[in-house]
């Protein structure tokens, strides 16, 4: 007869798991894993308690007795085939290179006898204790070393070869003649017990009955059958499904892993994964599966983080510049068109993409999907179901012919996938280190092609996955297999996929709310599975406050989850391709107690201290300039050189959004009245046709889909193919610019630099600093573009620069420091600035966005060795146009108290003077000194209880210009000065000649007018007033300092000898005397 596979015992409950051994008899220890069989009867299929009253009659009673009755007979004949020694008993399992035999037809024996005297007992009016229901367990010892040389046998040839890490766990009970006992019965016979028995089986037609081909039929059941035991399931006592009790795998899981812990003889894992079958084609397609993945380096898959910076690409924006102009034909009116100023394309794109997205809504899609098709003569909708404005749109927004008959659903669907298309294709790196050397191999290509499936994967996912997305994070990874993954998969298909989350170091995957409390978050990780190539782990990077933060540092760690695999080809559609997908029952590992172990065989570290940039891909907003002044550095100068230096200081609001950086440019010595220096212009820009194009596009889109958003769904659905005609309108624009970026990107130099700041005229002397501020808030770094003095900042501290090992400290950034709570307004001041050398200031500043998405201080890497390539790949970065104050400011300084000079040597008086005016200490030396100059004399006249009566004596006013030896203006040959017949001015050569033409010219009106009796203590006042020479053209004459009164003395308490030699030596000219 048919042999009763273990899956015909009616009410039989069958499971196994895997457990390590206990010890042996002697006591010894016993690492050998061991298969555990259980038996178990149902008692529940009997629908009555077993512990029923005996004396109990009536037709219950019947219909239970007549259903032990049927139960008994069936395990009767179950015991009669376990009698015959011919049936073998045996577990065929994938944990096995042979089947498992042992005593395991002896206990099942036991069990029937016992099960048979159960129901014989129960039918007999005994209660039974259902405690005492029948069971049996069944013990096979397995070798632990055996999963290290599986072996799979090829169909093609039946040869037998090494199997792959990854591998279906089966265990099967296989009852087996091995000789024919029913070899002497007829084939009629045969069949007619085969019906009797299952009433399934239909008996042929007697002339269609030949012994031979239907004992070919009916051997394979008469000679072995095979039955598939289920893993051991245990109820989740955690879940909350109110449906009904949630079975776990988790405790098999977990004594299986155990058992072959270090199956390899080191630190190996076998680890126990779960799934669906997804194979249309198998008898077992949508049945659960079990599968084993070897884990270990020496035999099994290994992942380890590969030498290399991770890389990091983003899409580029649409467009980097504000736009200004005027879009046609929006209104119901022919001619009516809209101006649109300072637009950000970005945030436009940004905003349509989430707009075409809400379309997939539950609540909108299912009707856009019902919409019948159009017809096929109408390209447009029915006049009532557009808008107004819709009557005037420019012919190009007709449909294209290859839509007139797509459903709208399809149509959407369809723009949907080519918006993602045409997006990833615009990736680029976001560092320059990462594509300024050449790529010789070919492999930041293939990574970029990687970082663009990523991309699309996520956008057909929802098209806001493009703004909402930070960076596309790829973490190089070496994969180790010890034998092909699946090597009876055709070498065609895909290599298997690892997958898993990312995670912050020390965040673990029940602790929820200690990850949202995280200010970024990640997709999951995608890997391939591919032997001996470096491989890139690809994910997402969202961050959940982007203007917070520029830069993440993080240590990550990457737990596998999951695997993808047996791919599908011959069942791929519309560009999806089936595959299998299993789930590891214990992502991480635990130890026999439940408790984690340590280090986790699924988790790779992906390294410490990560550094991943956060752009942001909108236009930043302008800077605001607070004030600007110049005021005198001494308020009340006791010194000449006190009187000739001035303080700067400038105040503006610092940009909020971390990625911002400030330019501050200072202008020096720009004339008065000029031009002023051009600052780089964002708006407008030079638009491509394109990009003018799509601008266009999207301001038509939200000009009808604005009003839809706050009506009902329903309105939405009635306008769906009016969308759709907006969207693909928009779609062919984006697609030429996205084609133009990928080829820029291409075809783009590897040396590339950075965007530099503009410089104004070089007539003109610039400080250009630039100011960015680390994550912390807390901490600014200044950076000096050029040539200029360091800034003091109010409340910020200069610190110690320290550079990281083995990079040199860069003179031209400092760091800043303070503690409040939020940025300060700026406040910048350059001190004690000459006022002959700096004689006016022009302050503006713009907002450069994305420059720096690293640390200032951060050590070199391997593709990374230079600070420059650390910088921001220009294509990402965003400035605005530079806004200026309305006009410069001039310093003007007044020393209003006598000050002192003692020397008796008049000229040499008046040299150190004009000396001290043309270089003071630490300042550099002025090219040109135009100054006015009133000289009196006094002398007292009358003394009277300390106080003295001086009357004062104009002695002449000279207004002149004097140049400097290395710099010399054209003067008289004879005479060494010259006069500016426009000013009437005097002009010097250089200091000495004009300071003994001015003490000659003092000297003889003394003599002349004056007594030198030096007890009167004669005095002369020298009034001074310096003026601009080079921010005032012309006649101006624009005063810079105003020195009321230099009192100068002779030093011994005599008066100045008037000698031939210095009257001879002097020259001679007028000077403008009172």
């Amino acid at each position: 007869d048919p042999i009763l596979g273990l899956g015909q015992w009616v009410g039989l409950r069958s499971s196994y798991r895997v457990i390590k051994s206990h010890e042996t008899p002697d006591n010894t220890p016993n690492n050998t894993p061991q298969l555990e069989l259980t038996l178990h009867f149902n008692q529940a299929i009997l629908g009555f308690d077993t512990g029923r009253d005996t004396g109990k009659d009536g037709a219950d009673a019947a219909t239970q007795d007549e259903m032990l009755c049927e139960l008994f007979g069936h395990y009767l004949r179950i015991q009669a085939q376990l009698a015959d020694d011919n049936l073998h008993v045996s577990i065929a399992t994938t944990l096995s290179e042979q089947p498992l035999h042992g005593a395991i037809k002896d206990q099942l024996v036991d069990f029937v006898d016992t099960l048979l005297d159960w129901i014989e007992a129960l039918a007999g009016g005994v209660a039974v204790d259902p405690a005492d229901v029948p069971s049996c367990t069944v013990q096979m010892p397995l070798e632990l070393g055996y999963p290290s040389r599986w072996q799979w046998q090829d169909p093609a040839n039946g040869q037998r070869k090494p199997a792959g890490d990854l591998r279906e766990l089966t265990v099967e009970l296989v009852l087996e003649r091995r000789k024919q006992t029913a070899a002497g019965a007829s084939a009629a016979d045969i069949a007619k017990a085969r019906a009797q028995e299952n009433s399934w089986f239909t008996l042929p037609a007697a002339d269609a009955i030949d012994g031979q081909t239907n004992l070919r039929l009916l051997l394979p059941t008469i000679q072995r059958t095979s039955t598939s035991i289920q893993a051991d399931q245990h109820v989740n006592k955690n879940a909350t499904d109110a449906a009904g009790p949630e079975m776990s795998l988790r405790q098999f899981a977990v004594d299986f892993e155990h058992a072959y812990a270090n199956y390899d003889g080191r630190h190996g894992r076998l680890k126990i994964a779960s799934g669906i079958n997804a194979d249309p084609k198998s008898v077992h397609f949508g049945h659960a599966t079990l599968w084993l993945m070897r884990w270990g380096e020496s035999a099994g898959v290994s992942l380890q983080r590969s030498p290399g910076d991770p890389l990091f690409s983003a899409p580029l924006p649409v467009n980097r510049h504000l736009i200004t102009g005027l879009v046609t034909q929006l209104g119901p009116q022919e001619n009516e068109q809209q101006a649109f100023s300072s637009i950000d394309l970005d945030r436009w794109a940004a905003e349509f993409l989430t707009s075409v997205e809400d379309l997939f809504d539950p609540t909108i899609a299912p009707g856009i999907a019902a919409r019948a098709i159009p017809p096929a003569e109408s390209a447009k909708p029915a006049e009532s179901a557009k808008p107004v404005a819709a009557a005037n749109a420019p012919t190009k927004e007709t449909t294209p012919p290859g839509n007139k008959q797509m459903a709208d659903y399809d149509r959407l669907a369809t723009s949907k996938a080519k918006l993602a298309a045409t997006i990833k294709a615009t990736l680029d790196w976001i560092y320059q280190g990462d594509y300024r050397a050449a790529d010789v191999d070919g492999a930041r290509r293939a990574a970029l092609n990687q970082a663009e499936e990523t991309m699309l994967q996520a956008m057909l996912a929802n098209l806001e996955n493009d703004y909402g997305t930070a960076v596309v994070a790829q973490v190089p990874m070496t994969v180790a297999l010890h034998d092909p993954i699946e090597p009876w998969e055709s070498a065609a298909n895909p290599a298997p996929n690892l997958f898993g989350p990312i995670r912050a170091r020390g965040i673990t995957a029940t602790d929820q709310a200690a990850a949202d409390k995280l200010p970024y978050s990640f997709s999951n990780g995608k890997l391939p599975l591919r032997p001996g190539e470096k491989e890139w782990l690809n994910f997402l990077v969202h961050a959940k406050n982007p203007g917070k933060q520029s830069y993440f540092k993080v240590d990550l760690d990457y737990p596998v989850s999951s695997v993808e695999h047996s791919f599908l080809p011959d069942q791929a559609y519309a560009g999806y391709l089936p595959s299998s997908w299993l789930s590891f029952v214990l992502p991480e590992d635990v130890n026999p107690d439940g408790q984690p172990a340590a280090p986790n065989t699924l988790t790779t570290d992906l390294g410490r201290d990560l550094i991943i940039p956060v752009p942001l891909r909108s236009f930043p907003p302008n800077p605001k300039l607070i004030r600007q002044t110049a005021t005198q550095s001494y308020p009340a100068p006791r010194e000449i050189e006190e009187a000739l230096v001035w303080d700067y200081e400038i105040e503006v609001q610092a940009p909020q959004a971390a990625q911002d950086s400030l330019v501050i440019q200072v202008v020096l010595n720009e004339e008065i009245g000029s031009p002023g220096s051009a600052g780089v212009t964002s708006e407008g820009g030079n638009l491509s046709t394109a990009q003018k194009e799509l601008f266009e596009a999207l301001a038509r889109y939200r000009y009808e889909a604005e009003p839809l958003k706050n009506q009902a769904s329903q309105n939405r659905i009635d306008q769906i193919e009016r969308l759709n005609h907006l969207i693909e309108n928009v779609l062919d624009p984006w697609r030429r610019v996205a084609a133009s970026q990928a080829a820029t990107r291409d075809n783009r130099a590897p040396i590339q630099t950075a965007q530099q700041p503009s410089s104004p005229p070089e007539i003109h002397n610039l400080w250009e600093f630039e100011i960015s501020w680390d994550d912390d808030a807390h901490t600014m770094q200044c950076r000096k573009l050029g040539k200029g003095i360091w800034p003091t900042i109010e409340i910020y501290q200069a610190v110690e620069d320290k550079a990281p090992a083995g990079k040199p400290t860069d003179p031209g950034v400092r760091t800043y420091t303070y503690t409040g709570e939020a940025r300060p307004t700026l406040k910048l001041s350059w001190k004690k600035l000459f006022v002959l050398q700096y004689q006016s200031a022009h302050m503006g500043a713009c907002v450069r966005r994305n420059a720096h998405l690293a640390p200032d201080a951060i050590p070199a890497t391997a593709a990374k060795q230079t600070a420059a390539e650390w910088k921001t790949n220009p294509a990402f970065v965003y400035q605005t146009e530079l806004i200026r104050f309305s006009t410069p400011v001039v310093p003007l300084i007044s020393a209003e108290a006598p000050l002192q000079i003692k020397n008796d040597d008049l000229i040499q008086a008046m040299t150190g003077i004009l000396e001290t005016f043309r270089h003071p200490p630490a300042a550099a030396r002025a090219d040109l000194l135009r100054l006015e100059t009133q000289i009196d004399y006094s002398f007292d006249l009358l003394t009277w209880q300390h106080a003295q009566i001086q009357p004062k004596r104009p002695v002449f006013l000279l207004q002149t210009m004097i140049a400097d030896e290395e710099n010399k203006i054209e003067t008289n040959a004879h005479q060494g000065r010259t006069t500016d017949t426009n000013a009437d001015e005097e002009r010097y050569a250089n200091d000495s000649l004009a300071a003994a033409q001015i003490a000659t010219t003092v000297q003889e009106w003394v003599d002349l007018n004056s007594d030198r009796d030096p007890a009167l203590n004669p005095v002369l006042h020298c009034a001074w007033t310096l003026f601009a020479t080079k921010v005032a053209d012309g006649d101006l004459l624009l005063p810079l300092v105003r020195i009321r009164r230099i009192q100068i003395t002779p030093d011994t308490g005599t008066w100045w000898p008037v000698t031939k030699a210095t009257k001879g030596n002097a020259p001679t000219g007028a000077a403008k005397s009172g």
